[in-house]
């Protein structure tokens, strides 16, 4: 991401007609302008939607977030199960920085020693490829190996769900 630099970013902004000053609060930003600009950086960076937000949720785990959110990401564990278990206190900690935020809510279901599902529960729709790239990322971050499966993705009345079934490396998939 950080490679298509401040030019394009100015024409990504151009193209959606979002006011820069809008990015100068700390607030969750409304629905249309997220995906105003999720939809005009894929069709900048020649990718399709859920390939863009997979390819930025990595990008934000593995280098935004350590830079920004760094002494929050240690809080939550350097083990991936651990990490993904305290996801729910790392969003409420960053909720105390943001207006308006609407954070997720995820649910850990502890499948064996080596494999978990994780219910990704959302307000916003749409952002399920983002948590996808957020947790192919878990294991650069972490410097582990593990499968990322998606499971299931549903759009509901109140936004979206996804499964994903996370599996330490070298571990049986499927349920014990």
């Amino acid at each position: 991401m950080q490679e298509h630099g401040e030019p394009l970013w100015q024409l990504i902004l151009e193209s959606t007609e979002i006011e820069v000053d809008v990015f100068l609060s700390m607030r969750q930003y409304d629905d249309t302008t997220t995906l105003s600009l999720i939809a005009a950086s894929a069709q900048a960076t020649n990718m399709e939607v859920d390939a863009f937000l997979e390819s930025f949720g990595f990008y934000w785990l593995t280098v935004f977030a350590p830079t920004d959110y760094g002494a929050l990401l240690k809080l939550t564990g350097d083990d991936p199960f651990a990490f993904l278990r305290n996801l729910n206190v790392l969003h409420e900690r960053i909720s105390t920085s943001f207006l308006e935020f609407r954070p997720p809510v995820f649910s850990v279901i502890q499948v064996s020693d080596e494999c978990i599902e994780l219910q990704y529960n959302s307000t916003r729709k749409g952002l399920t490829s983002f948590v996808e790239g957020i947790l192919r990322g878990l294991p650069t971050m972490l410097n582990v190996t593990m499968v990322v499966e998606l499971m299931e993705r549903a759009a509901v009345q109140q936004g979206e769900q996804s499964l994903f079934r996370i599996t330490k490396a070298g571990a049986q998939r499927g349920r014990s």
